[in-house]
């Protein structure tokens, strides 16, 4: 039985055609330049490396500043202790050194049994202070400051040894042992200044103040020359040096009237 419907049409005509979808449409692109080098792989790895090498600097800087600070505290600990030693070590040493920069260069009796009885006792001393210097142990850093003042102590020990031959020696070699050993003393003190000058100089480097030690004094003591006195005379004779042409004058000798001076002038021996 056919199935009655609607007729297809046999002909679309116009209306019935689909048209060809239109091709699309280009997008116009913006013009792109080459790329940055630090996003290229190369230009990465490079960033890469100059980070890390930042942080080691930066880590080594820090690493290197607290061992600086660790050294200057180790410094200052080496120089404190050394220093206390030291001032230990130079107290024996006061009493010689000063005693025996008053000694006198010119011999005399009293000077000399006075050196017969004290240069041993300056000797023993001086050897106190060459036991307990041996027994402070000096690191590096104060190597120089050491040496220098064991070489101050054999100085002053060598004056007191030089002294301590004045009573046995001919009286005539007295005066020359004596400005020896006064020589002795003062280059020993000169030296023992030196040392300590330097201790201070690298106390002051670690921030630490002086040692406020001081070397004795060793200047030599020499005796005053005496004083030249004019003794006055009985007669105006043999005076010339109050001569001629003042009141008090005098011609001193020989001839009638020959004062050349004024009204006091002298007839001086005629």
């Amino acid at each position: 039985m056919a199935i009655k419907g609607k007729k297809k049409s046999g002909s679309r005509g116009s209306g019935g055609t689909r048209r060809p979808a239109q091709a699309p449409r280009p997008v116009a692109s913006a013009r792109r330049g080459p790329t940055p080098f630090y996003r290229t792989r190369d230009g990465m790895f490079v960033i890469g490396i100059l980070v890390v090498v930042a942080i080691g600097t930066l880590i080594w800087a820090i690493g290197s500043a607290r061992n600086e600070a660790k050294e200057v505290e180790r410094q200052a600990d080496v120089l404190d202790d050394y220093t206390s030693q030291i001032r230990g070590v130079l107290q024996p040493l006061n009493t010689p050194a000063s005693e025996m920069a008053t000694v006198p260069t010119t011999s005399s009796p009293k000077l000399v049994k006075q050196l017969d009885k004290t240069a041993a006792g300056w000797r023993t001393s001086l050897s106190s202070a060459q036991e307990a210097l041996s027994g402070v142990l000096p690191e590096d850093d104060v190597a120089a400051v050491h040496g220098l003042i064991a070489q101050a102590i054999l100085g002053y020990t060598n004056a007191a040894d030089t002294f301590a031959l004045v009573p046995k020696a001919d009286e005539k070699l007295q005066d020359d042992l004596l400005l020896r050993g006064a020589s002795q003393n003062a280059q020993a003190g000169q030296v023992l200044t030196g040392a300590i000058a330097i201790l201070d100089q690298l106390r002051g480097e670690v921030d630490l103040s002086p040692s406020g030690l001081r070397a004795p004094d060793s200047a030599p003591q020499t005796q005053p020359s005496p004083i030249p006195t004019v003794l006055p005379t009985e007669d105006g004779g043999g005076g010339g040096n109050s001569g001629g042409g003042n009141d008090s004058g005098g011609n001193g000798g020989g001839g009638d009237n020959s004062g050349g001076g004024n009204d006091s002038g002298g007839n001086g021996g005629g």
